[in-house]
Order: structure tokens, then sequence, then C-alpha cells
């Protein structure tokens, strides 16, 4: 069985996301039409897999929610290629836009990442130098 989910990750950095899109073989899409809802709330893109491995479904979705944008997003991974492929609730792609952030905040701050390390559960590890220390 298959079902769409909100995730709860909000996407306050739209240039970062789509970057982080275009690292991970997703093609994001705007959406033209204003009728378009998933699970209730207007459709502000769509993002399709350039790389599915698995799974028939090859899209999910940017809402807005209450003026904020998150991802609605199907996690049967038998079903849903990006799942398969990038993980529930937008998995790596959610991972690597919070990364690519915080990332930008520490460079902005004129910090720098030190190193990064991916986990074997595949959380991600910066370790932050920050400027003046």
């Amino acid at each position: 069985m298959s079902f769409m989910t909100k995730v709860e990750t909000r996407i306050n950095d739209l240039s970062c996301f789509k970057a982080t899109c275009k690292k991970h073989n997703v093609d994001y899409v705007e959406n033209q039409d204003k009728n378009f809802h998933m699970k209730g709330f207007p459709v502000v893109a769509t993002l399709q897999d350039l790389a599915p491995v698995g799974g028939y479904m090859k899209t999910a979705y940017v809402v807005e929610q209450e003026g904020v944008l998150a991802l609605c997003w199907d996690n049967d991974q038998n079903y849903a290629s990006l799942s398969n492929r990038l993980g529930k609730d937008g998995g790596i792609l959610m991972r690597d836009y919070a990364s690519g952030i915080i990332q930008r905040g520490v460079s902005m701050s004129g910090g720098m990442i030190n190193s990064q390390e991916v986990l074997q559960d595949g959380s991600l590890v910066l370790k932050v130098a920050v400027g003046g220390m």
C-alpha cells in the first residue's frame, strides 16, 4: 500500500533546495495549475526523479501550508522511486538541503566547515570552525 506523507522540514531557501534537487538528479518543475492540490494543500512544484531506481511513481510534490513550503512524499519504497533511491520522508534530499543551509550560514558568519562525515545510519556530521576562534 502506498501513501503520501508530509515532511516536516520546512523549505525556506528555494534556491538552496533547487540546487540540492539538481545534485540528486531530481527535476524541480514549478506548478502552473492553481487548482492542483495534494493532501489538501496547493502544489507549488512537482519533483521528478531523473534517475529512478525501482518503483513506479517517479514524482513528489512541494506544497504550501500556511505560507510554509514542505514536501509531500510517498514513503512506499516499492512503489515510489524517490523513496527507494533517496529514503523515506525526503531522506538524503532533505538531509543535504539542511546541510546546505547550515553551510551557507556558517560561511556567512565567517566560519568554515572543517569536515563532514556520513554515518552508517545516513546522518551527517559537520565539523564547524567558527570565525574568531
